[in-house]
């Protein structure tokens, strides 16, 4: 398990017995290992999606949104991991949502930052849909 990465192309690790060990690796081999753990994060989410929503198993395109999601998230720097997997489950059941003028707008108009603007966008969907749940509206 990957513990710490820094700018000396090091890494830490934690080995089967829970000992710790530097790793010094070069730069293509750490982009590689970035590419590697990206990939196993869309693959993981890709099967957690389709085993909780089988009908998208037959979608020929979710893996390949999930992967642009993955890179508008990268492009506009959000940081929080349960945000960054919560916009591209959206991207999974509302395809190319960030795409649609009106969110693009939103997201990328907004006086915060992209990741902030989504944040407020769902709180409002949310908050929106348990209202006409509700029947508030």
């Amino acid at each position: 398990m990957i513990l710490e990465l820094n700018l000396m192309n090091a890494i830490l690790v934690k080995d089967e017995r829970d000992d710790l060990m530097v790793i010094k690796l070069t730069q293509e081999k750490l982009d590689l290992l970035s590419q590697t753990e990206n990939a196993m994060y869309l693959n993981g989410l890709y099967k957690l999606i389709v085993t909780h929503s089988p009908a998208l198993r037959e979608d020929p395109e979710l893996l390949q949104r999930l992967k642009d999601a993955d890179d508008f998230v990268k492009t506009y720097r959000f940081n929080d991991k349960k945000v960054m997997t919560d916009f591209l489950i959206n991207s999974a059941y509302e395809p190319y949502f960030y795409k649609h003028y009106a969110v693009s707008q939103w997201l990328l108009k907004g006086s915060e930052s992209v990741e902030c603007e989504y944040i407020k966008y769902q709180q409002i969907k949310e908050h929106l849909m348990g209202r006409v749940a509700g029947g508030a509206l």
